[in-house]
């Protein structure tokens, strides 16, 4: 059984879970699939911009009916089982404690952390014995790469 409400997380059937900066359109594809998959559930988002609406109503999909906080701190009030930061490297360091501390396992997307950042989440991961996945700048890596394949392929 998942909890009710929650900040972007896996469990076995539909999971709680948090996105920390819903703001964007950029995002929408990403939380339309997580809306109709079955297996997630998003649970929350965060935009001080957008508190206290719907985060379909603002990205105009009414799959995504998670509420939308003004801070991570305040949307973690809800457990999950993982959050999801991809804001600025001068948050997401207090983001990712904040979940840790409050028992979730952190993806995190946002770059720019330092390596003295990662060994504070680090120590702060094991002491709650919680899971983070360092991805910042996935995304761009990955449409390079794609994109530079095909030249590498021998004729």
């Amino acid at each position: 059984m998942c909890r009710p409400t929650a900040v972007l997380a896996p469990r076995i059937g539909p999971f709680p879970g948090l996105a920390s900066r819903c703001r964007s359109a950029e995002n929408a594809p990403a939380l339309g699939a997580i809306a109709v998959s079955g297996d997630l559930l998003l649970a929350a988002g965060v935009s001080r911009t957008h508190a206290g609406r719907r985060l379909g109503e603002v990205l105009g999909d009414t799959r995504i009916t998670c509420p939308i906080y003004a801070s991570a701190a305040e949307a973690l009030a809800s457990p999950c089982d993982v959050f999801v930061e991809y804001t600025k490297p001068d948050s997401a360091k207090a983001n990712v404690l904040a979940a840790i501390e409050h028992g979730a396992h952190v993806v995190v997307g946002t770059s720019g952390l330092t390596e003295q950042d990662y060994a504070e989440v680090d120590v702060a991961a094991r002491r709650h014995a919680r899971g983070v996945l360092g991805v910042g700048n996935f995304a761009l890596t990955v449409v390079l790469m794609q994109r530079s394949v095909p030249r590498w392929r021998p004729s």
